[in-house]
């Protein structure tokens, strides 16, 4: 929008005796004059290319456009988003200690060998005078084949104990005393039943999901901190874009200036030969080449703020190695904020990641502290063992003797074991107690930083709103002084061109500029107060409509 002032005599009577000189007939022609002076809205809102001569290609962007390409090509975020996928692995290795478990072994045990005497067994005859009992020696040697296979399963119990069923097939034959068994071969099944299970130590379902709740711990750790560096990123690429914004902003105010310093000295030297003078050709000259200055160092931050945005966003398509000019097409919010304090911090202690993080880095802790006080109790475990065999000198004939189960085999038993000072375990429940502890305070100590970090921003934005009003108004009592003094200028008057007034208006050019600069920087810190009071409650990326839980 732009101003139209009608310049006063009482305005024009006030700068420097301006009134002693008028002519007749000069208040009729200085009352006609209008001046037109771009506003700091006017300014802002033009969205055009500032790099173009350089050969830059131009890409405009809205904020959700950088916020999305930040969070798929970020290479933080990307290595990351590892850590809770190599923490997921943990959990299901946790829970594999409670898979069923499918062993089978098969043995051959060879025996040849030269006993250190030889023995006899008897045996019964029938001869032509009746029956008699006859000696036969048996060989020095050994040769035995003894074949032994086993298959079965075994499973961990959630409990604590181990249960394990197998089936196991036993071959025997002695090659050299083929006479002296009963049974050669000898085939031999067994349906085996084994527990064992803890009745103190190791003994709960509690303590033996230990490791998988620490592991899902873990997990969610690591996911909290994703969160974290999510929001971490997300905060920075939303700074890097307002910051990019300002620094645009700053160039055409800048330019601004250098063009104004230029129409002076044009003017200037059009009225060298009526009033104009050296000196204030010199002095407008120096006004030029200080804008100039300050004109090459804007477009200097600019590039550096682009190149900042571009790293944060890691986009493949906007390759760091190519021209660009980077155009942010969103304007920075000059609407109050409402923020209910009671209820942010609230949303603080049950969002912020830190927090979350630290909660589950206590609950492991309290696990810990469990398992190592169970430790401490005398090891009194329970066993139990049934047996069901089948025997014979063929393979059928025993395996149908097992499921005839003609004959079982018990074992029950207590197996005690105790350390009698049993100082490990003690000094192990101990530390756990004291790393618990630890946990506890250091997550009081993390609410308290997360209290001061909202309370701090909360005041910050409360402050930059305030500032915002300030420096407009400012900005535009500077823009009124220099309507005044180029309408003025625009009368063509002798003292127009006096050094005290060129001064007063070139200071002017100036003074504007840096006002418009401070006002609009006080507008970006006043859309990174807010943004900074969504990261501190820990819901930058909710209030950016990203939703953490669908993010691969």
């Amino acid at each position: 929008m732009k101003n139209t002032y009608r310049i006063l005599l009482l305005v024009i009577s006030m700068v420097g005796g301006a009134g002693e000189n008028l002519r007749a007939g000069d208040t009729e022609k200085i009352e006609s004059i209008q001046v037109e002076i771009k506003s700091l809205e006017q300014i802002c809102s033009e969205i055009k290319p500032l790099l173009i001569e350089t050969g830059h290609k131009v890409v405009r962007l809205r904020m959700s456009d950088c916020l999305q390409r930040a969070l798929a090509n970020n290479l933080d975020v990307r290595v990351g988003e590892y850590e809770p996928a190599i923490r997921a692995e943990d959990v299901i290795s946790a829970e594999a200690a409670f898979d069923t478990v499918l062993f089978a072994s098969g043995q051959f045990d060879l025996t040849d060998r030269a006993n250190i005497d030889s023995t006899y067994f008897e045996r019964t005859i029938v001869t032509d005078s009746g029956t008699q009992v006859q000696r036969v020696a048996t060989t020095p040697f050994d040769n035995i084949h003894d074949y032994n296979y086993v298959l079965g399963l075994r499973k961990l119990l959630p409990t604590g104990g181990t249960v394990q069923v197998a089936e196991q097939l036993r071959r025997y034959r002695d090659l050299n005393n083929q006479d002296l068994y009963y049974r050669n071969p000898f085939y031999e099944f067994g349906l085996q039943l084994q527990l064992r299970h803890p009745l103190l130590r190791d003994f709960g379902i509690d303590v033996n999901r230990a490791s998988i709740q620490a592991s899902r711990n873990n997990y969610q750790v690591s996911r909290q901190q994703l969160h974290q560096l999510l929001i971490r990123v997300a905060a920075e690429v939303e700074s890097n874009y307002w910051n990019l914004y300002a620094a645009r902003q700053r160039v055409k105010i800048v330019q601004i200036l250098v063009n104004s310093a230029q129409s002076s000295l044009k003017r200037i030297q059009q009225r060298q030969g009526y009033d104009g003078e050296s000196l204030n050709i010199e002095r407008t000259q120096a006004v030029i080449e200080r804008a100039r200055a300050n004109l090459v160092i804007s477009q200097n931050i600019v590039m550096q703020r682009q190149e900042l945005l571009l790293q944060s966003l890691n986009d493949p398509n906007l390759a760091l190695d190519y021209k660009w000019e980077i155009i942010p097409t969103d304007r920075p919010s000059q609407e109050f904020f409402e923020l209910d304090y009671e209820k942010a911090v609230q949303v603080a202690g049950e969002s912020r990641p830190e927090i979350i993080a630290q909660r589950h880095r206590l609950d492991t802790a309290g696990i810990a502290e469990m398992v190592a006080e169970n430790q401490r109790l005398p090891r009194l475990d329970l066993l139990y063992s049934q047996e069901i065999t089948g025997a014979g000198d063929q393979y059928h004939s025993s395996w149908d003797q097992q499921w005839r189960n003609e004959t079982t085999n018990y074992l029950i038993g207590l197996s005690f074991e105790y350390p009698l000072r049993n100082r490990a375990q003690d000094a192990a429940y101990h530390r756990a107690q004291k790393q618990r502890q630890q946990e506890d305070l250091s997550l009081q100590n993390i609410r308290e930083q997360v209290l001061t970090d909202l309370n701090n921003a909360v005041h910050n934005l409360k402050y930059r709103f305030k500032e915002i009003s300030v420096r407009e108004q400012a900005a535009q009592a500077e823009q009124n002084v220099l309507l005044t003094h180029l309408a003025i200028e625009e009368s063509g008057r002798q003292d127009s061109m006096r050094p005290e007034f060129l001064n007063l208006k070139l200071n002017s050019d100036e003074r504007l500029a840096n006002a418009r600069i401070e006002a609009v920087q006080t507008l970006i810190e006043y859309n990174l107060a807010i943004m900074n009071v969504q990261r501190a409650q820990g819901i930058l990326l909710r209030y950016n409509e990203i939703d953490f839980d669908k993010i691969p």
